[in-house]
């Protein structure tokens, strides 16, 4: 087909020159690099020339159509069309080119998917061999562009008829040459009833100047939107507020006018004047009140302040507008601040922030009370602070939690006092509770040696070295020695420490105190001790906490006089208590100087008991009764006649009713003395026998006291193995074996276990 086509444009010009082949060359090259998409069909119709803009426009590379009918391109187009297009020149053949231009053909891209063209047809040759030149140039975006451009204008007509808000066309003489539907309603009227409207007609008097300024300023500067809040007359129902945006579409083919957007704002401007209304009553009880008004934004910048006194401002008035809490107030009260304003807008709830602030009035306490400011319809933005100094107050109900707290310390010093006798414990606990209350960085107490006539340390917290422990006072001299001799709170401070006491000054340097507090510990009259307090640093020590000081020291000289009275009474009891033992030794001496078969008896078994008793787990004091329980066991046979107690042979059955009775005369004689109550176990149940039939009562099992249980092992065991006027001592196997048998009778077999291990310690 090529070639067919190079011999088409060569038709006809053998008595040509060979130079015309290189502009047929030249144009083919032209035509194959045109940017317009350009095809060369034969005079069959046939494609013979196919450039790159081409393929890029239909989709089809170019081997693919060369030698094909162009209706692979252009379906549906007839094919004689192509020579209709130049009848007229194929009747001139002597005209060697002619031009033909279509709009709107259907075009066809290799994917199938259809589009309009525009087409510049040209002819070149005579009519038997001529080649069709087609420059196409694609319609399809223009076409897209005039149907959104319709669809815009149908949308924008859609919007303008059922906008709530009112559009209007004005010419230059304020001509209505269009309004919608919502325009005429807030105007009151409509087209029919009023045909030849003028907008400026309808425009407030007081407003019209203004509108016309606007106006002439859109026109001399179309770039504008300027906006404007005025009133216009509504038909039958007085005056409106309307706000409108004014935009120059002057220039704008089809239209030609100026485009007024507009809506009825008579509520919110209502709502707006209300609003101003009560800023202004506010402003006016903000006056007449301490109160400061804070409104601000949702960040926590302050947008607006009323204050009376602006002393109490963190920052004069000027300074503060623009910025935000954080950066006045601080961190830590600014972030509560912007906290508790994001909860407020959120909730929609008043929450209150209370916090200390330095102003120049100087260090004040302040209550914030944060309410949302709802403007018209939508969420809250912005929020008023009322604040109020609560000064007095605060201080007031710090004074009364001060005075709380040193209730409850003294209310529970006083239930330590009464709780334990333990006076490091009670000291060191007044001493922490001084510190916390009253702020002081060390204290001490120093205890009076009557025999020495010196104040000696007895504890002490908050020292930074040990050098206090070594303090030795004597009466008189240094502060805590004149303390104690004048009998009064002693306050020294800064320089004077050094001196007043050489023993402050040069000993406690290193400490670094510059205040020294004393008072004297009393009770009954006499001078037992110093409580001391110390700081490092100046602080306000009034009167009323001087005060409270000396009532401390008060705790501490009745701690300090209870462990004392204590102590005596400890070293009485003991004493008695030595004297009580003493006295039973005495007693279970005389016992086994007057049944002398049965001598040294008592110490034995009370030895043997205590020791069987800690296998079984006596406690300490358990084994203080149990020894005097041991040493009485056989008190009771001081009510059996001499004559059956020290009788050599065997006993008749009367007399063993008599000596049975021994228990009971043991029981009779120490039930009424208080001190021997806990010990009367073995005395008398050691004969009850763990089966039942033992006396005085006959108790079986663990009803018997687990002391008189133990102490009948000991007692049989000491018995078989010791003389007696009927009888040798058993051998310790035989006593053993005897005693082993005898278990779930006579004895607890746990208790007779427990013997066997701990038996062959003391044999």
């Amino acid at each position: 087909m090529v070639s067919r086509s190079v011999r088409i444009l060569s038709k006809g010009k053998k008595q040509r020159s060979h130079p015309t082949v290189n502009v047929e060359e030249q144009l083919r090259k032209m035509l194959e690099s045109a940017t317009k998409a350009t095809i060369v069909v034969d005079g069959d119709q046939k494609i013979i020339l196919f450039n790159q803009a081409a393929e890029r426009m239909f989709g089809y590379p170019a081997p693919e159509v060369l030698g094909r009918s162009l209706d692979i391109l252009f379906p549906g187009y007839p094919k004689d069309a192509y020579r209709q297009q130049f009848r007229k020149s194929a009747a001139a053949p002597v005209v060697p080119w002619s031009i033909g231009h279509q709009k709107g053909l259907v075009g066809r891209r290799k994917d199938g998917s259809d589009f309009s063209l525009e087409v510049l047809w040209t002819k070149l040759g005579n009519a038997q061999g001529a080649f069709f030149v087609t420059l196409i140039l694609d319609l399809s975006e223009h076409v897209q562009k005039q149907k959104t451009l319709r669809q815009m204008q149908e949308h924008f007509q859609a919007l303008t008829e059922n906008a709530l808000d009112g559009v209007v066309l004005l010419d230059l003489d304020g001509q209505v040459k269009f309004m919608n539907p919502a325009g005429w309603k807030i105007f009151g009227t409509n087209r029919e009833d009023d045909p030849t409207i003028r907008v400026t007609d309808y425009i407030h008097p007081d407003e019209l100047p203004v509108v016309l300024s606007t106006v002439t300023s859109v026109i001399a500067n179309p770039t504008q939107n300027p906006s404007l809040v005025g009133r216009i007359r509504q038909k039958g129902d007085g005056w409106l507020w309307v706000e409108g945006t004014f935009t120059n579409l002057l220039n704008v083919k089809n239209i030609g006018a100026i485009e007024v957007n507009f809506r009825n704002i008579t509520e919110r401007k209502d709502a707006e004047d209300a609003l101003l209304k009560r800023d202004q009553q506010m402003k006016a009880l903000v006056t007449s009140l301490d109160d400061i008004v804070f409104e601000l934004d949702g960040q926590g910048t302050y947008l607006q302040t009323w204050a009376t006194n602006e002393t109490l401002l963190a920052l004069p008035k000027s300074q503060l507008l623009g910025k935000r809490v954080v950066d006045v107030l601080g961190e830590e009260i600014g972030c509560r601040y912007k906290d508790a304003i994001r909860r407020v807008l959120q909730s929609g709830k008043t929450e209150t922030v209370e916090y200390p602030l330095d102003v120049e009035a100087g260090r004040r306490w302040f209550i914030a009370r944060i309410s949302p400011i709802v403007k018209g319809r939508g969420s809250p933005t912005s929020v008023v602070a009322l604040v109020r100094d609560i000064t007095n107050w605060k201080l007031s109900e710090m004074k009364i939690k001060e005075q709380l707290d040193r209730l409850t310390a003294l209310r529970e010093l006083d239930q330590l006092i009464v709780s334990t006798l333990d006076l490091g414990i009670c000291l060191n606990e007044l001493l922490a509770r001084t510190v916390k209350l009253l702020a002081v960085d060390a204290v001490d107490v120093l205890l009076l040696d009557p025999v020495q006539n010196t104040l000696q340390y007895r504890i002490g917290v908050g020292f930074h070295t040990k050098i206090i422990q070594n303090a030795h006072v004597k009466l008189g001299q240094s502060l805590a020695g004149k303390v104690a001799m004048e009998r009064r709170i002693v306050q020294i401070q800064n320089s004077s420490l050094d001196g007043r006491d050489p023993f402050l000054g040069d000993d406690l340097k290193e400490e670094g105190f510059v205040r020294y507090i004393g008072a004297p510990l009393t009770a009954k009259g006499k001078v037992i001790g110093v409580l001391e307090a110390f700081d490092r640093s100046v602080r306000e020590r009034n009167q009323d906490w001087l005060n409270f000081f000396g009532v401390l020291a008060g705790q501490a000289a009745v701690m300090v006089n209870n462990a004392q009275l204590f102590n005596d009474l400890q070293v009485t009891n003991s004493e008695l208590t030595m004297a009580y033992d003493e006295t039973i030794e005495g007693w279970s001496q005389a016992l086994d100087l007057r049944d002398k078969e049965t001598e040294g008896h008592s110490r034995r078994v009370t030895e043997l008991t205590l020791r069987l008793a800690r296998g079984l787990g006596f406690g300490e004091e358990e084994m203080i009764h149990l020894r005097r329980g041991a040493l009485l066991h056989d008190i009771g046979k001081i009510g059996v006649p001499d004559l059956i107690l020290q009788k050599p042979g065997s006993l008749t059955e009367i007399e063993w009713d008599q000596m049975r009775k021994h228990p009971q005369y043991a029981y009779d004689m120490l039930a009424p003395i208080t001190y021997l109550r806990k010990a009367i176990d073995i005395p008398y149940c050691h004969h009850e026998h763990f089966d039942g039939t033992g006396y005085p009562r006959g108790l079986k099992g663990e009803e018997i006291p687990l002391a008189a249980r133990v102490f009948a092992v000991v007692d049989m065991w000491d018995a078989l193995t010791s003389d007696r006027p009927y009888r040798k001592a058993w051998p310790q196997k035989k006593a053993l074996n005897y005693i082993r048998k005898q278990a779930g009778r006579l004895f607890d077999p746990n208790v007779v276990e427990i013997f066997l291990k701990e038996i062959p310690y003391v044999c």
